[in-house]
């Protein structure tokens, strides 16, 4: 009991302190935002105007209800949204105990959940506009429906299973395209439990559930882009390069994910092959199939530290199980080693929060662009810049970045004209842009400079 209510209060300080009512500027977060933003006034599923398919829709569905409800206020200072993405990670806390506690001692569940609450990349998460978090709460509420399945007993019990199964299956289809990965693990759990006497009624509730969200992913087109874009992929295995994405996990992004920090790549090598060895070690086989098939997914379709989010609490219970075994004496080395990089890139993290400029460094001269390029162009312009959702959604226009202008095998430049591009933003310093500059000299189009901000200009665009 003294451990659980210590990691409960270590984890709310860390939320507490860790909130700033600050946007942390990102791509990403800039298109969640700018679909939220037109489903909150009326326009529909769009961005830029046009139907959105690339991202699922829960996130901004979510981030739209809270607009219409509380109103779109300052978008550099989402107060809102990010208090309620500090308490949905705290519910998450909660909620990864209780999946833990469900399988484990409770020491083990509260050193998992403490060393959660410690983990950068899940504070991180709490203090981005993405749906890296709620995806983590839903797929724990899924894997905790499907631990207490076989035992539940009287029809409320069984209900309430059923129900937390289906809402957070849903859930967790809505927020983010691993989805799949989760889904493919259940169908695998769901066949081996109908094998069992025992397990039957469950095992056929499991894969029914899956069956049913599945079907509703194939047929809501929301989201469809990056299953369309895996399944391009695999289609043509010379496109996968698993070998760079593997030793990208290997080498930075598996290490930088559990303990804060990618490392020399021989050594940050050996502790990602410990923490597979972790996570294939977690204690139940579902969660070894669904940290499993999560790894070799991120191996073939791209690693990224955050998509490990997802999969932390089993890693984390692998790697205490496994310690255990080694007595008192390696379990508390163990901890150690995890507690402390952890606690170093937490402080920063929660030090950069707690500054004055949150603003990534690469993002700050488009964020000062904003507003100019809202005051010298009009709704109906096309634009042209090097980082195209986040000038859309701050200044609240058509915004295109380079690379979709190849889109249908057109040369870009040709594509420039002919696409009716008025304007386009270019670094002040010509050496830093070369290839879009490029694009506009091949254009044909004379660029006319109208108005500057530090390190970046925009130009009228005219034949």
């Amino acid at each position: 009991m003294r451990w659980r209510a210590a990691v409960f209060v270590m984890g709310a300080a860390l939320l507490a302190i860790s909130y700033s009512g600050r946007w942390r500027v990102g791509r990403d977060s800039a298109l969640y935002r700018a679909v939220a933003h037109s489903l909150a006034t009326g326009e529909g599923y769009r961005f830029r105007g046009e139907p959105e398919t690339l991202i699922h829709p829960g996130y901004p569905l979510l981030l739209a209800g809270l607009e219409r409800r509380f109103g779109a206020g300052d978008p550099m200072r989402p107060r809102g949204p990010l208090l309620v993405m500090t308490a949905m990670a705290a519910c998450t806390l909660l909620v990864i105990h209780g999946l833990v506690r469900a399988r484990h001692p409770p020491r083990l569940a509260a050193l998992v959940t403490g060393l959660c609450a410690l983990n950068p990349t899940f504070l991180l998460a709490a203090t981005e506009l993405r749906p890296d978090l709620p995806f983590l709460c839903a797929t724990c509420l899924v894997l905790y429906a499907v631990e207490i399945a076989p035992g539940a007993m009287g029809a409320r019990r069984i209900a309430v299973a059923a129900a937390v199964l289906v809402l957070g299956l849903l859930a967790a289809w809505s927020m983010r395209p691993t989805f799949w990965f989760l889904a493919a693990a259940l169908a695998f759990e769901g066949a081996l439990m109908i094998r069992t006497a025992a397990d039957r009624r469950a095992g056929m509730s499991v894969v029914l559930a899956v069956a049913a969200i599945v079907a509703v992913a194939l047929i809501v087109h929301a989201g469809a882009g990056y299953r369309d874009v895996a399944l391009a992929k695999l289609s043509d295995p010379s496109s996968l390069r698993w070998h760079h994405q593997l030793g990208a996990l290997l080498e930075d992004r598996l290490p930088r994910a559990v303990l804060g920090f990618g490392g020399p790549p021989v050594l940050a090598a050996i502790v990602s092959m410990l923490l597979i060895a972790a996570a294939l070690s977690s204690g139940t086989r579902l969660w070894t199939f669904y940290a499993g098939i999560t790894l070799a997914g991120t191996v073939l379709l791209g690693a990224n530290p955050r998509y490990y989010l997802a999969i932390l609490p089993f890693i984390l219970a692998g790697g205490i199980r496994l310690a255990e075994r080694g007595g008192t004496r390696i379990l508390a080395v163990v901890l150690v080693l995890v507690a402390v990089p952890n606690a170093i890139a937490t402080t920063r993290l929660v030090l950069e929060q707690r500054g004055a400029a949150p603003v990534d460094e690469e993002f700050a001269p488009f964020v000062a662009m904003a507003p100019v390029l809202a005051r010298h162009t009009a709704p109906t312009d096309k634009i042209l810049a090097a980082e195209p959702r986040i000038l859309t959604f701050l200044a609240d226009r058509r915004v295109h970045g380079a690379l979709e202008l190849g889109e249908g095998g057109e040369p870009p430049a040709g594509a420039l004209g002919r696409l009716g591009f008025t304007h386009v933003v270019l670094c002040a310093d010509p050496g830093c842009d070369r290839s879009l500059r490029r694009l506009v000299d091949d254009s044909g189009l004379a660029a006319t400079p109208i108005a500057a901000t530090a390190g970046l200009e925009l130009y009228r665009l005219s034949r």
